[in-house]
C-alpha cells in the first residue's frame, strides 16, 4: 500500500495547544496571524463515524471535512468552486489537518488517504468546529497554533 504523510519538520511548526477535547465536539477561534493550525482527530475504533468539521470561515463561504461513515469528503461551500469536492472511500480512524492560510492539507489514516484544497479566505482569523454524530466513538481532538509552513528554516 502506498502511504503519503507529511514531512517530519512540519511538525516543529506546532506552537500553543488551542483546544483539547476527548468524547466531546470542539468549537475553537484560531486568532488571527495567518489562520495556521494543526488539528488531530483521533476515533475510537475504525467504525462507521458521521462528522462535520469546520475547517475554515470566511465572511460568506465555508471549507468543509465531511465523514458520512465510509467516505472522507473536503468541499467549499458558497465560493466559485463549491461543486468541486474531493472524497476518498475510506473507513477514518485518524484525521490529521494542516491549515496553512489558504491551503489545507488532509491526512486519513496515516497517509492511507491525503488531499489539499485551496480556500481563499476573507479573515484573517478563523474557526476549528467539530459535530460529531456519535462523541463517545470519538478518542480525542487537539487543535495547535502553527506558524507558517514559510517560516520553516533549511
Amino acid at each position: 500500500m502506498l502511504n503519503i504523510e507529511p514531512v517530519p519538520q512540519i511538525y516543529t511548526q506546532k506552537r500553543e495547544c488551542l483546544g483539547k477535547e476527548t468524547e466531546a465536539n470542539l468549537s475553537i477561534h484560531i486568532p488571527g496571524g495567518g489562520n495556521s493550525y494543526y488539528a488531530k482527530v483521533v476515533l475510537k475504533e475504525q467504525g462507521s463515524l458521521k462528522f462535520r468539521i469546520l475547517l475554515a470561515k470566511g465572511k460568506d463561504s465555508r471549507l468543509w471535512l465531511l465523514s458520512d461513515g465510509f467516505s472522507v469528503r473536503i468541499f467549499t461551500e458558497g465560493t466559485k468552486t463549491e461543486d468541486i469536492g474531493f472524497s476518498v472511500e475510506i473507513r477514518p480512524w485518524e484525521i490529521e489537518i494542516f491549515m496553512d492560510r489558504r491551503v489545507v492539507e488532509v491526512f486519513v489514516n496515516q497517509g492511507q488517504a491525503a488531499g489539499t484544497k485551496i480556500f481563499c479566505c476573507d479573515r484573517t482569523d478563523t474557526i476549528f468546529q467539530t459535530d460529531f454524530e456519535e462523541v463517545n466513538e470519538v478518542k480525542s481532538v487537539e487543535v495547535y497554533k502553527m506558524e507558517s509552513v514559510w517560516a520553516i528554516k533549511k
